[in-house]
């Protein structure tokens, strides 16, 4: 046999899956410090079966799950797998490769397996037991341990040579052996005191045994008569059950048709609500377009204001114009005045031509000596011609120049004003229009700082509540788990109870009085403890002052007693005491209250009980101590403590205590009883915790629809600053306009001014 491979998954420093494989021969790991190499020992040692963390370098069986690092996250469990070849003799198996794998989880549940199979810590163990592969053995020998053995006792020493010759095995065989001999033994004493209970119970048994196949021939003719009411009650239930199959088939149609009428008014209120999205969408867009038309329909008004202005000054302009053109018509009257006058000179000038054609004649020779001298004045006149219209024709030209300058200059004057009164309509409606934002503005802020503080508070309530749900959570827990602790005590009170039972003989006596006849059975009214009520406080005393007649049997009449103890004399293995309720038992006096604190006074019991609980506790006083107890006691009574000292009149001293399991049952019914009162408050504050989580939910709902209806008028709110902002924006890009123009405007007058200066 020979160590095959290693497998390690999560176990320390080995994060991923690492598999060793092992050659036969000899195997050295090396490394530097820290790399892991005593991590691989204490793995094989680990899937051995080690239980002890210190062993392993570590403080809890935890410690060896790879605990994460920065970059990696820890891992929830720890596994290793030791593969040994060729052990099917060494081992005693069937298989040629044992696999031995245990797996450890953060929760700190272990696993073993072995070839996958689950087993137990002990099958390992036992399976390599005398091979020497065990977590002590000497196949680990670590640092130091050589010198241990070497200086080892001679006892510790003997367990390694065993080991190594393959003895231990067959030493816990032994061990286990003489373990289950000895409790063969005490098993064989244990049957012999049944064999001895079971014999003494035989009579008893066989008794029983022929009142159990009365029984049963009882039992089987009421079967046979419940089988008979049974059918009855069967027929009966089948008319019923068709009834309610009936009934149930046209609620099952109401329900159905409810259930139609449901889904339609769901359908219903769905298309409502599309519809009323969308209508609200519509709503939305219509409001925008309100304000852009609202915008338009103040530019439009602004441009007609401007438009009848222009029409106005092209009024004013028509009229100049028509006077200009009445003075051009006066003016060509008086032209067309001097071309009549000029046609006058022109035939007069005909006139003086023809004379001067004779004188012409005569004056040829003249002319012809002053041809030379009017070709010059022609040459001359024509200069002077040329050059005057020239001087017409720029003059001509400086007046339309100056006529285009004033044309200009007016229609700047008349733009400048225009341009000055809609920069300053646009001042106002800019003024408004931040008016309108900064107001939007400040509703948007409350707006939003009341969502958000509603949306904190709706986290604070959503908190609350969910921490209110946790405790209440926490509560329900805790009262199952008082009712668990109360059902524990109730069964604990019962056994108690029982082993009391079984321990004063009631039981017995119980069935023993079960024999009698139904006339005397009917006469005993129980155990006397069970009939009377003492206050808790006064229990102690009560019970220190009956004593074992705290059981004793109530009858209503002698002979009822008398029968009792006949029957008892014939099985005397119990013991029985009687109580008769017949007047006579009344003392002869009681004492009063002033004698000191009466125990009477603190236990009732019905009527036909008060004349014997008077006979047994109407001359007893309570002390709170022994050291009360008076120097001059009256005559008669008897003197108990709260701790069960009983002092009698007849100088006897006592002091009783009730039994352990009879504490028990006292001390585990306060206990019942703190429970049963933790759990009603514990109820009581489930309760009034549930409701108030069912009124912080309905008032978180309500409170998430006034959140989303501020969230929508936030979101409105929104977009309506979000269209003043634009038209602000535009506004004031419109005023930006409007002032540039006006500036080329002003820096345009300057020009004309000059022209008409240099023209002038």
């Amino acid at each position: 046999m020979y160590l095959k491979s290693l497998e390690l998954f999560g176990f320390k420093s080995f994060a991923d899956r690492t598999k060793l494989e092992f050659e036969q021969g000899l195997t050295a790991i090396v490394g530097p410090n820290g790399c892991g190499k005593s991590n691989i020992l204490d793995s094989i040692r680990w899937v051995l079966g080690e239980q002890s963390a210190k062993t392993l370098r570590a403080d809890k069986m935890e410690d060896c799950i790879f605990n994460g690092t920065d970059e990696r996250k820890p891992l929830g469990m720890a596994e290793v797998s030791l593969t040994f070849a060729d052990c099917s003799d060494t081992l005693g198996t069937e298989y040629h490769e044992v696999t031995v794998t245990r797996r450890v989880f953060r929760s700190g549940e272990s696993e073993y397996f072995i070839n996958k199979t689950p087993c137990r810590l002990k099958d390992i163990q036992r399976l390599f037991m005398g091979t020497g592969i065990r977590t002590d053995a000497y196949s680990f020998i670590g640092q130091g341990r050589i010198d241990m053995v070497l200086s080892a006792k001679p006892e510790d020493r003997r367990e390694i040579f065993e080991e190594a010759s393959g003895i231990t095995k067959y030493k816990a065989d032994k061990k286990e052996a003489l373990r289950e001999l000895e409790q063969t033994e005490a098993n064989l004493l244990r049957l012999s005191d049944v064999i001895a209970e079971v014999k003494r119970q035989i009579n008893s048994m066989e008794r029983q045994a022929a009142k159990a196949k009365r029984y049963k021939v009882l039992m089987d003719e009421l079967k046979t008569l419940d089988i008979h009411a049974a059918r009855l009650r069967i027929n009966e239930a089948d008319n019923e059950l068709k009834k309610i199959e009936t009934e149930l088939a046209n609620i099952s149609a109401s329900i159905a048709q409810e259930q139609r009428e449901i889904e339609e008014a769901e359908r219903h209120l769905t298309q409502m609500r599309n519809t009323s999205l969308q209508i609200e969408r519509q709503i939305s867009s219509a409001r925008e377009s309100e304000l852009n038309a609202q915008n338009e329909r103040r530019r439009l008004e602004e441009q007609i204001s401007v438009n009848r202005q222009r029409i106005e000054e092209y009024r004013a302009w028509m009229e100049r114009d028509s006077q200009q053109i009445q003075e051009t018509e006066v003016s060509a009257d008086a032209k067309k005045k001097e071309i009549s006058d000029l046609t006058a000179q022109l035939e007069q000038t005909k006139a003086e031509r023809n004379n001067a054609k004779i004188e012409m004649e005569t004056a040829e020779k003249l002319l012809e000596q002053r041809m030379q001298e009017l070709d010059s004045l022609k040459k001359h006149y024509q200069n002077l011609r040329v050059q005057v219209v020239d001087l017409e024709s720029q003059a001509s030209h400086l007046q339309n120049q100056l006529l285009e300058l004033d044309s200009t200059e007016r229609q700047n004057a008349i733009r400048r004003e225009r341009l000055l009164a809609e920069k300053n309509q646009l001042g106002r409606l800019l003024a408004h229009q931040e008016q309108r934002k900064t107001t939007a503005y400040t509703e948007l802020e409350k707006l939003s700082a009341l969502v958000t503080a509603l949306e904190n508070k709706q986290a604070i309530l959503e908190q609350e509540i969910k921490i209110t749900s946790d405790i209440l959570e926490c509560l329900r827990r805790g009262m199952i788990t008082l009712t668990a602790n109360i059902s524990s005590r109730q069964s604990e009170i019962k056994r108690l109870e029982k082993d009391v039972s079984e321990l004063s003989g009631t039981q017995s006596v119980s069935s023993v009085l079960s024999k009698l006849s139904g006339s005397v059975s009917q006469k005993i009214l129980g155990v006397f403890r069970g009939l009377i009520t003492i206050e808790p406080e006064y229990t102690t005393p009560a019970m220190a002052v009956l004593q074992s007649w705290a059981d004793a049997i109530v009858t209503t009449e002698p002979e009822a007693a008398i029968s009792v103890l006949r029957l008892f004399e014939t099985e005397p293995e119990q013991t029985v005491r009687l109580f008769v309720t017949e007047n006579g038992n009344s003392p002869s006096d009681i004492l009063s209250s002033t004698d000191g604190d009466l125990l009477l006074s603190h236990i009732s019991a019905p009527e036909h009980l008060k004349s014997l609980v008077q006979y047994l506790f109407g001359k007893v006083i309570v002390l709170n101590t022994i050291d009360e107890l008076p120097h001059q006691t009256v005559q008669g009574a008897v003197y108990v403590t709260r701790a069960g000292s009983v002092v009698r009149s007849h100088n006897t001293f006592e002091f009783w205590t009730d039994s352990i399991t009879r504490k028990r049952i006292k001390q585990a019914t306060l206990e019942l009883q703190t429970l049963e009162k933790r759990q009603s408050e514990y109820s009581e504050l489930v309760n009034k915790l549930e409701k108030a989580v069912h009124l912080a939910e309905d008032f978180l709902l309500e409170f998430r629809k006034r959140l989303n209806e501020f969230s929508s008028s936030v979101a409105t709110k929104r977009g309506e600053f979000n269209i003043l902002n634009t038209e602000c924006e535009q506004t004031r890009k419109r005023i930006e306009t409007v002032t540039w123009e006006i500036e080329d405007i002003d820096n345009s007058t300057a020009s004309p001014e000059k022209q008409k200066e240099s023209i002038m």
